[in-house]
């Protein structure tokens, strides 16, 4: 079992279920035995505003592959950051240090230094929270995600915040930039500055040596800026700024 939070007092709870070869009554029994527990029985004092079920044979499955099911509640969180509004789905990331992600914001939107005229990439976007924080200092923002269902968030979120000058794409980063830097998307002419925000698996051929082969300047790292998302632990986000 798992539990999201938010500042905003909600909470979001998802229960993983193994099977063990059991039968659907039992697994239908299983989930009726929770939903009573926290809606009528000591659970209830733990106020869950969401409580999702998922059966699966691995500790934790895409919703993709194993679909969350949802036994009482909205499908989704609130969240406050920066003055914006965020809905955040199970499936959704989501910084869980809120108050630590808008330091990490701060830092970027002043590494970025985005102008009026300024197109701004956020890559690996999740919920859209970088960009549609700083959407108002760029003249257009485009964000890119794998996941469906934290774009279909982001798009709302973006509504929520009455962000208009917004794209969000569905799709792996290296074909999304591919249509975005060509046609309508990007005026060669534009200047654009890119935040990217990548899983565990980080970022592929980062450092490379020249090849003529890759088009363009290559991009220098000129500034460093670590920030503590994790308190009491060795760990740190580090905000690293690139140009060229």
């Amino acid at each position: 079992m798992s539990v999201r939070s938010s500042t905003l007092g909600q909470s979001m709870a998802y229960i993983i279920f193994h099977p063990q070869r059991k039968s659907e009554d039992i697994q239908m029994k299983a989930k009726e035995e929770l939903l009573n527990y926290f809606q009528n029985g000591p659970g209830r004092l733990c106020g869950l505003d969401t409580l999702f079920f998922q059966p699966t044979l691995s500790s934790r499955a895409n919703a993709g592959i194993v679909p969350f099911q949802l036994l009482y509640g909205q499908p989704y969180i609130t969240e406050r950051l920066l003055d914006c509004t965020f809905r955040i789905s199970i499936d959704s990331f989501f910084q869980i240090n809120v108050s630590a992600a808008e330091v990490l914001y701060s830092v970027i939107k002043d590494c970025a230094k985005l102008k009026p005229t300024d197109v701004f990439l956020d890559i690996c976007c999740g919920t859209g929270s970088i960009g549609i924080s700083m959407a108002a200092s760029a003249k257009r923002l485009f964000g890119v995600e794998i996941i469906q269902q934290a774009i279909d968030d982001a798009k709302l979120n973006a509504k929520l915040n009455n962000v208009n000058n917004v794209e969000f794409i569905c799709s792996r980063a290296s074909e999304a930039l591919k249509k975005i830097s060509v046609g309508a998307y990007f005026d060669i002419n534009e200047t654009a500055v890119a935040v990217v925000n990548p899983g565990r698996n980080g970022v592929s051929n980062l450092c490379c040596p020249p090849n003529e082969k890759l088009p363009g300047n290559p991009f220098s790292p000129t500034r460093a800026v670590p920030v503590d998302m994790f308190p009491h632990t060795v760990h740190c986000e580090l905000v690293v700024v690139f140009e060229r």
